[in-house]
C-alpha cells in the first residue's frame, strides 16, 4: 500500500471513530440549565443536575448565548442560562477529540442566578412540586440506585406543567412522552430513543420503564417523589434537584 492510500484510509478510520464517539448517551437534543461561563475568548457550560463541565462548541446557537452572558453577566461570574444542545465529540484546538456542549437553540438566561442560587432555593422551599422539577433516581424496586460502570448521565424525569409532558434519562436513552396527573393519581405513557448500551445500562432502563409503566399513584414528602403501583407500593423513588 502506498503512502497516498495509508493517509487516506488512516483519515478515514479517524472520521469513523470520530462518529462513532459522537453518538454517546449525550448525543440528543434535550433541555438543559446550567451555569455558562465566558472568559478570554472561550465559554464552559457546567450542568446544575450533575456538576458535570465541558467547553462549549462556538456553532449552531452559541452567539446567541455568548451575547445575552455579555449583556447580563458580571465579567467572570457564571450566568444561568437554559438551552436546547447536546454534547458531542468535537476536535479541539489543542490535543485529542474531545465532548463539547453544542448549542442548538438558545432559550433564556436569568441574570443574577447561578447553579448555586438554584440549590439555596430549593434549601429554602417547601415540599416539592410534581410539575416542573428535575426528579433524580434515587431507588427502584426497594433498592437504592448507585452509578453503574459508563452510565455518564443520571436517570431523571421531569413532568412539564404545560402540554403534560414528559421528558428526561432513563438510563441509556432519552426519555419523552406524555402523563396523566389527577389528585394523587398518575399515569406515564412513556417512549424514548432506541440506542444500544451496555447490558446493565440495558437492564437499569427496562426497571425504569417497567415502574414507570406500573405507577397509578405517587406520594410527595420533602423532596422526595414516590411512585406508587395499584396497591400503594413504592416502585420507585426520586429526588428533587432543582426546579426548572
Amino acid at each position: 500500500m502506498d503512502i497516498v492510500s495509508l493517509n487516506s484510509l488512516l483519515t478515514w478510520a479517524a472520521g469513523i471513530a470520530l462518529a462513532m464517539l459522537s453518538s454517546g448517551p449525550h448525543a440528543e437534543t434535550m433541555r438543559w440549565r446550567g451555569d455558562f461561563l465566558y472568559f478570554a475568548d472561550a465559554a464552559v457550560f457546567t450542568d446544575c443536575a450533575t456538576g458535570q463541565r465541558w467547553p462549549v462548541a462556538q456553532a449552531n446557537d452559541y452567539l446567541a448565548l455568548e451575547i445575552a452572558y455579555l449583556q447580563w453577566s458580571a465579567p467572570k461570574a457564571p450566568l444561568l442560562a437554559n438551552f436546547d444542545g447536546r454534547v458531542e465529540v468535537r476536535e479541539s484546538m489543542e490535543g485529542p477529540p474531545r465532548e463539547h456542549m453544542v448549542v442548538d437553540r438558545f432559550v433564556s438566561v436569568q441574570p443574577g442566578a447561578s447553579c448555586e442560587t438554584l440549590r439555596a432555593d430549593k434549601a429554602r422551599a417547601g415540599p416539592a412540586r410534581l410539575q416542573d422539577t428535575y426528579w433524580k433516581l434515587v431507588e427502584i424496586g426497594g433498592q437504592a440506585v448507585a452509578p453503574l460502570p459508563g452510565q455518564q448521565r443520571e436517570v431523571r424525569i421531569t413532568l412539564a406543567g404545560d402540554g403534560a409532558r414528559l421528558s428526561g434519562f432513563s438510563g441509556c436513552n432519552q426519555l419523552i412522552g406524555s402523563y396523566d396527573a389527577e389528585g394523587t393519581k398518575l399515569r406515564f405513557h412513556p417512549t424514548g430513543t432506541m440506542m444500544a448500551c451496555e447490558p446493565p445500562l440495558m437492564e437499569l432502563e427496562q426497571r425504569v420503564h417497567a415502574a414507570l409503566a406500573g405507577t397509578t399513584g405517587y406520594r410527595i414528602e420533602g423532596q422526595r417523589l414516590t411512585l406508587l403501583d395499584g396497591d400503594g407500593k413504592a416502585l420507585a423513588g426520586f429526588d428533587a434537584v432543582y426546579l426548572r
